[in-house]
């Protein structure tokens, strides 16, 4: 099958799995590929299985997609909320003040990411964002190994929250994004970011959320009605939710025929991008 779209081709890389997907003719879907990742091997990072066979996958395909967006799951991005500082004489010093926060929370290892930092307005805390210098390294060189050009990187998180970002538009949201094995939890308040945790998720986490929710209100000084957006694989935090009293909006990605169910959370990844 010929990618001759002038649609990108879009990725989602995860720990378990990579997806490869490109759209066609009116958003119908031109060509899928899936894989299920090994675990990484003992002394590797955790997104190498994953960064093998997005190399491999994009080597074998045919075609010359007009550019392709990678979406990074959550599980491979460090985030911290930047706390206002004035002063800050261009971005040289606010990337050395976002990778002093790093450092504060996590050491030394941060000498060795990527930082990037979301726009804000003055007063307001921002979004810093970190990836292993070497994954973004082994993204540039399988797309251009393939002789494609590599378009843009998003974090899930900051992917999804652009493409949803109008759900935010209320005085307090709390946006929930899910995924195997982990979870993001941020607090929306007038716009402006008020917390963030990027955490392990277990498989019945969304029976706990009821309860974090109550903690993170008291811990955060929160009070009022806050819409609770959540993106998750299955419909069971909606469930949960909404019996302990929540107002619940579900967040989904309209998906294009012919995607296997098994697959609708990594695609839907994959097109946040």
């Amino acid at each position: 099958m010929s990618l001759s779209s002038t649609e990108p081709l879009r990725a989602a890389l995860s720990p378990d799995r990579v997806s490869l997907v490109q759209l066609g003719g009116r958003k119908g879907l031109l060509r899928a590929e899936f894989a299920e990742c090994a675990a990484a091997e003992r002394g590797e990072p955790v997104w190498a299985p994953a960064l093998r066979w997005f190399r491999d996958g994009l080597a074998g395909l045919p075609g010359r997609p007009s550019g392709i967006r990678v979406v990074l799951s959550n599980h491979f991005v460090r985030y911290v909320l930047v706390p206002w500082r004035g002063r800050l004489n261009g971005k040289e010093e606010e990337l050395a003040h976002a990778r002093h926060c790093f450092e504060q929370v996590y050491g030394g290892m941060a000498s060795a990411w990527e930082i990037r930092l979301s726009p804000c307005a003055d007063g307001e805390s921002r979004v810093a964002c970190a990836v292993d210098a070497e994954l973004l390294a082994g993204l540039d060189q399988a797309v251009a190994a393939a002789g494609k050009r590599l378009r843009s990187v998003q974090p899930y998180l900051m992917s999804a929250f652009n493409r949803w970002r109008r759900e935010f538009d209320v005085p307090q949201a709390w946006f929930v994004l899910a995924e195997p094995g982990r979870m993001c939890l941020a607090i929306v308040q007038n716009g402006r970011w008020i917390d963030l945790r990027n955490q392990y998720a277990g498989p019945d986490w969304a029976a706990g959320l009821p309860a974090q929710l109550a903690r993170e209100r008291v811990l955060t000084d929160l009070d009022g009605e806050a819409r609770v957006c959540v993106c998750a694989p299955d419909e069971v935090a909606e469930k949960i939710l909404q019996d302990a009293g929540e107002n619940v909006r579900i967040l989904r990605t309209p998906l294009p025929a012919g995607v296997p169910e098994e697959h609708a959370a990594a695609v839907g990844m994959a097109l946040c991008g």
